[in-house]
């Protein structure tokens, strides 16, 4: 997880550069997401990194418009995430984890109720994974459409 108040760039760094050394697990990156009534909250508030009247609906820790640091904008920030976010999927891309994306990604029909867009956005990223497998698996040009 990366984008405390607090934190700084050279901190995501060493959180990716440790990342990148656990060979063979799983990963599960997130955001820091201020949830009210917590110590990261008040913290947040104190440095004015939260709106007066936030928008709920983008309290996500898997949001990538999430902003809450003191210490980087907005757009490094996202840049950040963005990188690390390409390596995290490259990660854990193999087959071995398929159903476990399924069940997690197309059959999670809470999350279709509570967040309908998110819950799209996920089934189309399984389905481009099973896409780029099955392109591999038979040696099919990049260009074909499954």
């Amino acid at each position: 997880m990366v984008g405390f108040p607090e934190e700084e760039q050279e901190d995501i760094r060493q959180t990716f550069n440790f990342m990148k050394q656990l060979k063979k697990a799983k990963i599960c990156f997130s955001m820091f997401t201020p949830y009210p009534h917590t110590e990261q909250y008040e913290l947040a508030r104190k440095h004015e990194l939260i709106p007066q009247r936030p928008d709920w609906s983008q309290f996500s820790h898997q949001s990538q418009s999430n902003h809450f640091m003191k210490n980087m904008t907005k757009e490094q920030f996202k840049k950040a995430v963005e990188e690390i976010s390409a390596w995290v999927d490259d990660n854990n891309s193999d087959n071995t984890d398929i159903l476990m994306l399924f069940w997690n990604s197309c059959l999670n029909f809470g999350l279709l109720i509570r967040r309908p867009t998110l819950f799209v956005n996920k089934i189309r990223t399984f389905l481009a994974i099973i896409n780029q497998k099955i392109r591999v698996l038979f040696n099919a040009p990049s260009e074909i459409k499954l």
